[in-house]
């Protein structure tokens, strides 16, 4: 029998958009294999040292998701995705995540350098009302954003602009660390210092959101997906035809 390689990390398409690097991203989660997810795990009990250049938007979600998958104590993310979309898309990951800072009493923050969060984001807050800890920020200058797990993963990306679903997808660009305290407990000071500053959300007692994290997330990618064009919808109506036509051939000459 043949031994199943382990996944890799690809690199991204030359032109590929964000949207196109969340949606390749998810198509490979279906067929992700575990031996990546236990290598990173026995880099991180060994106290070994690794760094990773994060050249775009796919590696990033997928070192971030790597990230997640190993933290149990604490998180600290500094981010400027106030549509929710990078962190939305690990909403799974991040759920996982904090299932096990809840069960090991630790804490989870999150400081959003936007003037809004996402519905999801703060339905999850709900959900864990006495783990996840959410902040606003409104920022004058431009920030790095850093996410630190467990004192000593840490993601610390280069300053950037504005994004959205049609920027490029190699506009985003960052170092990944596994086993870097020194560089973790630093940011996790700088986060402490921008928290003092922030807006803290105040989670209501007792009070259940409308619907879970994952549904409202779901909910708002499907709302945020802009209609097809004319020419699309031409294009799918063209190969039906098509489809059609071989189908009834088929059945012709059968």
């Amino acid at each position: 029998m043949s031994q199943q390689q382990p996944t890799e990390v690809t690199e991204p398409q030359p032109g590929a958009t964000i949207a196109q690097a969340i949606s390749n991203y998810k198509a490979k989660a279906l067929t992700r294999d575990a031996c990546v997810n236990e290598l990173v795990s026995a880099v991180v009990e060994q106290d070994a040292k690794i760094t990773l250049p994060n050249h775009c938007y796919e590696h990033a979600l997928e070192y971030t998701e790597r990230m997640l998958s190993n933290t149990h104590q604490s998180i600290n993310i500094l981010t400027g995705d106030g549509q929710g979309s990078f962190y939305g898309t690990l909403i799974d990951h991040l759920i996982e995540a904090l299932e096990r800072i809840r069960a090991s009493g630790g804490t989870a923050k999150m400081i959003v350098l936007s003037s809004a969060y996402p519905a999801w984001l703060e339905a999850l807050a709900q959900e864990f009302p006495n783990t996840l800890a959410l902040a606003r920020l409104n920022a004058t200058e431009p920030m790095e954003h850093f996410i630190v797990c467990d004192s000593k993963i840490v993601r610390l990306e280069q300053i950037h602009g504005e994004l959205g679903p049609d920027s490029p997808a190699d506009s985003i660009k960052a170092t990944v660390t596994f086993n870097e305290l020194d560089k973790g407990r630093e940011l996790e000071q700088r986060f402490e210092a921008l928290w003092k500053q922030s807006e803290v959300n105040t989670v209501e007692p007792n009070r259940k959101p409308l619907a879970p994290s994952w549904i409202i997330q779901r909910m708002e990618v499907l709302r945020q997906k802009q209609p097809p064009t004319l020419q699309k919808m031409r294009e799918q109506w063209v190969a039906s035809m098509e489809f059609n036509t071989r189908l009834e051939n088929k059945r012709t000459v059968s």
